[in-house]
């Protein structure tokens, strides 16, 4: 079965690409590391920045565990978050303010990475219309308040796109965010004082993320309306984050949903990320950490972009069936991203127009640099029926030299067939008046998987 790209009818929505696992770049494309500049101005720069940027933010990076775990350690004396008594009752102010400074070492994390330049816009209910023709259900009506401006119901729940440590820190602090993580985190020295403080959830070696995360969400969903939105328990004072691609990508496109927190059918709120890069992709992907951190590093500024949404608010059938929640919700964030990139593209070409003339740099950067500076070449977002599976136990080990292409392309197709999430992703579709894709091409891949799974006895 050739790789195929399903696409919209009208062309509005963004096209689902079904991997063949015949192509390295084609299948693996939201893994793959965008290109990035390599002209004698940038290697000059780097070189630069290396020998005196660098040196110094590594430094802040290195002493930050130092700065802010005290307070995470003084802040969490006597607290603990596994009982729901602690989760309801309202904070004192001293550990409000402990929790508060051990949160801020997101944006201080951020600051001695070079991102200086972060962009935020808040999405309305208006705009969602406008923008992707998005409205929430007809039994949850929008409110207003006395001067017009839409209310928003209070939701603890954060679905987020996955680029690597930058949105993590970015959620950390302006999200007030808490994450899964593994058990052993919580004993390892300053960073596991700043995961309790922030409210981390734990997970153990022999325990479900999927069932540590659903009782965590259930737990805040039941106990919210006990405190009352008080807003000054640790319930109001911070948000589950969930990534539900479940793993890191380029920041181009996005990877299909999986459904764990969607199975809790309760209200979500979309927030989509991107790295607004032009001399160095900050996404962490195909690269290893310790050189990505000296890349970025490197730069004399780095850029964020965020768009954040009103809470989604699922239909009956949505809670009732967490795969329709997770596709159209993963439908909905890709059109978010599409538009982010158009309007970074738009902004670009008016500064452009506004100038007399190219910059030196402009000047003497590559032909890549220029398209991603100034935002001429935007490819729509696309959502890659791919999982975290067959990027690590494939693709990396291709990455590491561990497998030859041939190799690696024979098990991502085996590995391909053992993914449900993947028919039923198409059963969607099949149902979606929206695309072009019926009844028989459902049947072609189902015979295409069964071959694969044959074959593999």
């Amino acid at each position: 079965m050739p790789c195929k790209t399903i696409r919209a009818k009208d062309g509005k929505l963004p096209s689902f690409v079904l991997p063949d696992y015949e192509d390295l770049d084609e299948s693996f494309k939201p893994f793959i590391r965008l290109p990035e500049p390599t002209d004698w101005f940038e290697t000059l720069k780097v070189t630069l920045f290396t020998l005196t940027l660098f040196p110094l933010r590594l430094l802040i990076c290195l002493l930050l565990p130092f700065i802010f775990a005290p307070a995470a350690v003084l802040s969490t004396i006597g607290y603990d978050g596994s009982k729901p008594a602690t989760l309801t009752s309202p904070l004192p102010l001293w550990r409000r303010v402990g929790f508060s400074i051990a949160r801020f070492a997101g944006r201080a994390g951020l600051f001695a990475y070079g991102f200086h330049d972060l962009s935020a816009r808040q999405l309305s209910y208006a705009d969602m219309k406008t923008l992707f023709d998005h409205s929430p259900p007809s039994d949850c009506p929008i409110e207003y308040d006395a001067s017009g401006a839409e209310i928003h119901r209070p939701c603890h729940i954060v679905i987020s796109n996955h680029l690597g440590f930058t949105d993590i820190l970015y959620l950390l602090y302006f999200e007030r965010g808490s994450f899964l993580a593994k058990a052993a985190m919580r004993s390892v020295p300053f960073i596991g004082a700043i995961c309790a403080a922030v409210q981390s959830i734990f997970v153990s070696k022999d325990e479900s993320t999927t069932a540590a995360l659903m009782s965590r969400i259930k737990r805040q969903i039941d106990l919210q309306s006990v405190c009352g939105s008080c807003g000054m328990c640790s319930l109001c004072l911070s948000n589950v984050i969930v990534f539900p691609e479940g793993t890191t990508t380029n920041g181009s496109d996005l990877v299909m949903f999986r459904r764990g927190v969607f199975n809790a059918g309760a209200a979500v709120r979309l927030t989509v990320i991107s790295s607004a890069w032009s001399q160095c992709n900050t996404s962490w992907e195909a690269i290893p950490f310790r050189t990505l951190t000296w890349k970025v590093m490197s730069q004399c500024v780095n850029r964020l972009e965020v768009w954040h949404a009103p809470p989604y608010l699922p239909s009956e059938a949505e809670k009732a069936d967490s795969t329709l929640f997770a596709y159209n919700v993963n439908i909905l964030m890709a059109q978010m991203l599409t538009a982010m990139k158009r309007d970074r593209a738009q902004r670009g070409r008016a500064t452009w127009a506004r100038r007399k003339g190219p910059t030196l740099r402009e000047m003497l950067a590559s032909d890549l640099a220029n398209k991603n500076k100034n935002g001429r070449s935007v490819e729509p977002t696309k959502i890659y029926l791919t999982n975290r599976d067959l990027k690590v136990r494939c693709f990396h080990e291709l990455k590491l030299g561990r497998m030859g292409g041939a190799e690696v392309l024979r098990k991502a197709k085996m590995r391909c067939g053992r993914d449900e999430l993947i028919g039923r992703y198409l059963t969607q579709l099949v149902k979606d008046e929206r695309y072009e894709f019926g009844e028989e091409e459902l049947r072609e891949y189902r015979e295409y998987v069964k071959d694969i799974c044959d074959n593999a006895q």
